[in-house]
């Protein structure tokens, strides 16, 4: 799988994230040709190759040649829904926007629909916003990592006066990440930036191995005394997944032409509630033709001889077969996603995913929510915070 490593010595914004990705590769003509698509007339996205402090990178410029009127939240997300972007850069980039647009409603106490976007809703971030969800999707990159992020110190004049920094909206987005303040009265990570890694990205530190593929270099405008300001960008070649977990279970099974459904489904939890990793039912025809069902349980080997017996109390068999053979099992591992001030748990498997049913179950039920649209909507905030992992089916 590919993934991009972003690392921050300077800092990030949005504009230097955008110039890291072109430098890897990504054509800014792509992205002039979406902007114009959603009616973004006069905007356009350049590049320059310049010097900062001792390295060479790559700096963009946003620029438009006509009036561009402050937008609402409504506003650019309408522009982004035009733009064309496949579903997951379409994704990416509305979550950035909606972050960037919740935090500016709490700090300010109004709904999100009532924020006037000020910077956010300013062509230039449109464009970044943009920019980085089609780049991601342009270089194949599942999964973005970063490196400690370096805010900076100091104050910053914004629409709503001077603010200290970091700013109060990037330390809501930088939760959760390691952070850095060694450069005074510089504002280097800006809340674009910040809602890029905070939509996107996880800490280098969970990225074990990787190979590296290419490297990118996208240029701030400030200059800095004592460090190049620039964004250093990597596209690599994550670990292989590891291979399937093998193991040596036990099966237990006995033959059942006396016992009636209520019963045997009864005997079915038992065992899972005994510690079976699974057990099942299936209708065969048992001696002198009679109708028959065959209960059937897995476990590991240490439990064998407990659920046999289990198995002949809960139903009265006198006897059990037990056999040995081995499992080749796909790692799996329970991610939790937030939705609608719930956690729900989500089963991530090599190639599939899938939300935990009783979970679903209690939330339908109580929210009165019908189960399929509750469904559609975790599986898509799933994917928002988990972009390199199976969607959930």
């Amino acid at each position: 799988m590919k993934a991009l490593v972003l690392h921050c010595p300077s800092g990030i914004s949005g504009d230097m994230a955008l110039a890291a990705l072109a430098d890897l590769g990504f054509p800014l003509e792509r992205l002039n040709g979406a902007l114009a698509t959603a009616g973004l007339e006069g905007v356009v996205v350049s590049s320059t190759r310049r010097t900062s402090g001792a390295l060479a990178a790559l700096s963009v410029k946003v620029e438009a040649t006509g009036p561009q009127p402050p937008r609402r939240y409504g506003e650019v997300r309408e522009i982004i829904l035009r733009t064309g972007l496949d579903a997951a850069a379409q994704a990416l980039a509305l979550d950035v926007l909606a972050r960037l647009a919740e935090v500016e409603a709490q700090l300010h106490g109004v709904g999100i629909d009532e924020v006037h976007l000020h910077e956010i809703g300013a062509w230039d971030t449109i464009a970044d916003i943009v920019g980085f969800a089609m780049g991601l999707e342009h270089l194949g990159a599942a999964a973005v990592y970063v490196s400690r992020v370096e805010t900076g110190t100091g104050v910053v004049r914004t629409e709503h006066g001077i603010l200290p920094v970091p700013a109060p909206a990037t330390m809501t987005h930088l939760v959760g990440f390691d952070l850095t303040s060694t450069v005074r009265e510089r504002e280097l990570t800006t809340p674009t930036g910040a809602a890029l890694l905070a939509a996107s990205a996880r800490p280098l530190a969970e990225l074990a191995a990787y190979r590296l593929l290419s490297t990118g270099k996208g240029a701030g405008n400030l200059e800095l005394e004592d460090r190049p300001n620039v964004l250093y960008a990597s596209l690599v070649e994550t670990a292989p997944t590891p291979p399937p977990e093998a193991g040596v279970l036990t099966l237990l099974e006995t033959n059942l032409d006396d016992r009636g459904g209520e019963a045997v489904a009864a005997a079915v939890e038992a065992l899972l509630q005994g510690g079976a990793l699974d057990a099942w039912v299936a209708p065969v025809t048992g001696k002198k033709g009679r109708p028959a069902l065959v209960l059937s349980a897995i476990c590991r080997n240490e439990m064998g001889d407990l659920l046999a017996e289990e198995m002949m109390r809960a139903t009265g068999s006198l006897g059990v077969r037990l056999s040995t053979f081995v499992r080749s099992a796909g790692l799996r591992r329970i991610v939790e996603v937030q939705h609608a001030g719930r956690a729900y748990r989500v089963k991530v498997g090599p190639y599939s995913s899938k939300i935990e049913f009783d979970d679903l179950a209690t939330a339908s039920a109580e929210l009165g929510v019908p189960l399929l649209q509750l469904s559609r909507e975790i599986a898509l905030a799933f994917h928002r915070e988990n972009p390199e992992l199976p969607l959930p089916q």
